[in-house]
């Protein structure tokens, strides 16, 4: 990592990357509720009725309504009935998670494998209010020689993998950063080794995360969540690990405000520096709008920028690239020797895979047309910047 006079996210902006996505008056107005000089919220209840459904998707119920309600604006009653209802249903499935994680985490300690929970109800605890910030379920994250031991746990007490069997059997603990468990009562853990992406996150320690965690009271008990600084650099590397669409998820940039309200610049920066990823810290906070950067924390940073590894791996990741719409983009995400396993299970999966997915263990010619099918549909749009 080098350090240059300049800003460090000057060349990568050159070259036309727009990571904050664009969204409607109502919809901003929402996500910067109580944000010193964001957004006024739209009088036009028609303005609120057309972006309903991003709101609802983009889980801001919470703050919509609260801004709503100290902005004196009139929505649609219709519109105003659906985000209270939808905030109520979220407040439910909140505390549904909450207490089934309970019993996920007893079993955890009685198999003495120690474990932080990182993101939702630990981000939700630094927000004005908890009912302002909802989630879906409970990231765990375990250290990496105890994954497969707490994979086996979870899934004897009734969870599944969302995703199903990988192309290979390796592919959770060395392909990916870890897997999606759901259970019929509603329960949701993504279990994780590392933290995504892993090439990046596995620059941070189990050990600090544990060290660094606090407890925090849930329905029917006490877990440890990561410290607001440590969520801050897990929240930094999941908007451009997000699913494939860099940034789209506007819920992690208001997280990305609430937690760098809360966190000591200082050991944010000495966090970042030993992971070597102040340049990317840099980088996304630079991509909220002028009025919600953390100035403070941004001038701790200082002008950083990556190494040239570093550097290549991100535009791999960002729109428009091939990376940021195509599963083989994980190999960018990955340690080197875990990129090559990848590839190599990708493109040859395992008979039960094929049997699982096409019904025929020797579907190996389906498996590979469809695969370059995919490909180079996302080529072409990578092609064309669309």
């Amino acid at each position: 990592m080098s350090r240059t006079k300049g800003q460090p996210d000057r060349a990568i902006a050159a070259e036309g990357i727009s990571l904050f996505p664009s969204a409607g008056p109502a919809t901003l107005a929402a996500l910067f509720h109580g944000v010193d000089k964001g957004p006024m919220a739209p009088t036009d209840p028609d303005t609120w009725s057309r972006e309903l459904q991003v709101i609802l998707q983009q889980r801001l119920t919470g703050l919509a309504v609260a801004t709503i309600r100290a902005s004196g604006v009139q929505p649609h009653p219709e519109t105003r009935s659906a985000l209270e209802e939808a905030q109520r249903l979220q407040a439910v499935l909140a505390l549904n998670i909450e207490a089934t994680a309970m019993e996920a985490a007893q079993g955890l300690h009685r198999a003495t494998i120690p474990f932080v929970v990182t993101k939702g109800p630990g981000i939700a605890s630094v927000y004005p209010q908890r009912s302002l910030r909802s989630f879906a379920d409970i990231d765990v994250l375990v250290p990496p020689r105890l994954f497969e031991k707490a994979h086996s746990l979870l899934i004897n007490l009734g969870y599944k993998e969302y995703f199903g069997r990988g192309p290979r059997d390796y592919f959770n603990r060395w392909c990916r950063e870890g897997v999606n468990l759901l259970r019929e009562d509603g329960a949701s853990i993504d279990l994780h080794h590392h933290v995504p992406p892993w090439v990046w996150g596995g620059r941070m320690s189990f050990v600090d995360f544990l060290a660094g965690s606090e407890p925090i009271n849930l329905s029917g008990g006490t877990l440890p969540v990561a410290s607001p600084a440590h969520n801050l650099l897990i929240t930094t590397l999941h908007v451009i690990s997000h699913r494939g669409h860099p940034g789209h998820k506007l819920l992690m940039w208001r997280d990305l405000v609430e937690l760098s309200r809360v966190s000591d610049p200082r050991t944010v920066v000495r966090i970042a520096q030993d992971a070597q990823l102040d340049w990317l810290l840099a980088f996304v906070l630079r991509a909220l709008p002028p009025f919600a950067r953390p100035r403070e924390l941004l001038e701790a940073v200082g002008a950083t920028r990556p190494r040239t590894g570093d550097a290549f791996r991100l535009h791999r990741l960002l729109p428009p690239a091939l990376g940021s719409r195509h599963q083989v983009a994980q190999i960018f995400r990955l340690p080197v020797p875990n990129a090559v396993a990848f590839l190599s299970g990708y493109l040859l999966p395992s008979q039960a895979f094929l049997h699982e997915r096409f019904g025929n263990k020797y579907a190996y010619s389906r498996w590979w047309r469809d695969a370059f099918g995919h490909f180079r549909e996302a080529q072409s749009v990578d092609s064309s910047g669309r």
